[in-house]
């Protein structure tokens, strides 16, 4: 071992982490109570610098999309990221702290022992729920069969750069990070098949191709997220109508806008404004339409004051709002033009449909959906013996009440439960649910579940560069919106964890 000098013990703050450069290797100290430990200093998912992250019960928060990670072991905790932090050896001599960034300590082993070579494990969908699910069985040593089932023959790979970065004109598909690296999904255990499911059978644990394979599973997860809605209305087949889920979809739509100098938006979802946001900054001259029942964008999520702000930071940018319902589109081959309920029409050769997403569920035909084509699933994510669900596809219990929530991490969260449990570990799934929203140069970050509350509470404006809004319903603060504190964020995420409630907020906004 190569043990270098790289600070004195009496630098280091309690809970404070400090970035060291031993070499070309940068380090994160981190000081818990008695004890020093070493680890790196970027996270694994997107290389954020760590020492801007909450040091929280012994866990570190990442600052930007809120992996979590354990402090003493350096493994991750909680998604985005699916691998832990390196872990350097360490020594402390006469108050002098030494780290050898030559040596990476392994990671703990897992107490799992469900192992046998003989198990076969099935995985409907490669997104980020089935993606995350993979590499948690793989994590924690299962060595039998898996088989991880999609259509999509590029999956997986980081849906969120598709409504951000590659419209923006940032990065193109061919940059789209995976979420696997080639080692996991290449290993020999692991087989991956490109085709469409037909019918899951749980009560003789096989799944039905629709291409005449069978697979015979002694676990499974269905993980097969959702495709964009495409109401049922007159000229949605017309040329020109795009979604925007896929890879392929971003390249027909980005395609599509180099001979257009025009786009109408339908629906004023996160997806939407993201895309319009993006768009915007791929070409400010571009003329964009955003047409939508409600004028004011996420005013049952956030209230009139945040959403009106939302509105206003795009029309500031360029982008128009109608407020109205699409009825139906109109055009020979190609769109031409919008009509809407209340008789009017406008003109377009380009629309963009953001109506939110249908779950693919329907060869679930033997389980008994919700209204909304979801699966129930009970805490430990199970829709049947033997049958795990998890991401866009579930209804799940948070707290005490049956749930749907579309988020990227929370699929991620998901999947890595589901995993678990598979494994034999009889998980509950607890954890508070999180989402960011980049638009233009603004980024929000959404703590916890609020469908409907009393009153919300802000320190700051939500156009001020830091802010932070609570969501209090029958005295009990259930959600949390802010923009510019990603530490404190991460304190905030991890309490309401703990907790249930972020009810100690008054003191963070205080603190603001």
């Amino acid at each position: 071992m190569t043990f270098q000098r790289v600070a004195r013990v009496n630098e280091l703050e309690d809970q404070k982490p400090v970035r060291k450069t031993v070499g070309d290797t940068d380090i994160l100290l981190i000081k818990l109570d008695d004890s020093i430990h070493a680890c790196g200093a970027d996270c694994p998912h997107k290389g954020a610098p760590m020492e801007k992250g909450a040091v929280c019960e012994g866990k570190l928060v990442c600052p930007w999309h809120k992996a979590v990670f354990d402090i003493e072991s350096a493994d991750v905790c909680e998604p985005p990221a699916l691998e832990g932090l390196k872990k350097y050896p360490l020594e402390i001599r006469n108050e002098d702290i030494y780290v050898d960034v030559s040596q990476v300590q392994p990671t703990v082993e897992s107490n799992n022992d469900n192992k046998e070579a003989q198990q076969h494990f099935v995985i409907l969908g490669s997104g980020a729920a089935g993606a995350t699910a993979l590499q948690t069985l793989l994590n924690n040593g299962f060595k039998g069969k898996v088989t991880i089932v999609d259509e999509e023959q590029e999956a997986p790979y980081d849906r969120t750069l598709l409504t951000k970065a590659v419209p923006a004109g940032k990065m193109s598909t061919d940059d789209v990070t995976s979420l696997l690296p080639a080692e996991t999904t290449e290993q020999p255990q692991i087989t991956r098949l490109s085709a469409a499911v037909k019918h899951v059978d749980a009560e003789n644990n096989t799944v039905f191709l629709q291409d005449g394979q069978s697979l015979v599973f002694d676990q499974l997860l269905v993980a097969t997220g959702g495709e964009p809605a495409k109401p049922d209305m007159p000229g949605i087949e017309l040329d020109g109508i795009h979604t925007l889920r896929h890879v392929g979809q971003v390249e027909d739509l980005i395609s599509d806008i180099e001979n257009a100098k025009q786009l109408t938006i339908i629906g004023n979802s996160f997806i939407a404004l993201e895309a319009a946001a993006s768009l915007k900054q791929r070409n400010d001259k571009f003329d964009i339409t955003v047409v939508a029942p409600d004028s004011v964008p996420f005013r049952h999520l956030f209230g009139e004051k945040i959403g009106t702000y939302f509105r206003q930071m795009h029309e500031q940018n360029g982008i128009k709002f109608v407020e109205g319902r699409v009825t139906g589109f109109t055009g020979s081959n190609r769109i031409s033009g919008i009509d809407l309920q209340d008789g009017s029409h406008l003109k377009a050769n380009l629309v963009l449909m953001a109506t939110g997403i249908k779950p693919e569920t329907e060869f679930l035909d033997d389980f008994d959906l919700e209204k909304d084509a979801t699966v129930k699933v009970n805490s430990y994510l199970q829709a049947a013996d033997n049958v795990y669900a998890a991401g866009d596809i579930t209804s799940y219990p948070y707290r005490n009440k049956l749930v749907h929530i579309e988020h990227w991490r929370l699929a991620q969260q998901h999947g890595r439960m589901a995993a678990e449990n598979m494994l034999g570990m009889h998980k509950k799934f607890t954890s508070t649910p999180f989402f960011w929203t980049q638009q233009y140069d603004r980024k929000f970050e959404y703590i916890g579940y609020a469908p409907d509350w009393d009153d919300i509470e802000m320190s700051g404006a939500p156009e001020d560069d830091q802010f932070i809004a609570l969501f209090r319903k029958s005295g009990k603060v259930i959600a949390a919106l802010t923009s510019g504190y990603p530490e404190l964020t991460g304190k905030m995420l991890m309490a309401m964890d703990k907790s249930g409630t972020l009810d100690s907020a008054q003191k963070w906004l205080k603190a603001a």
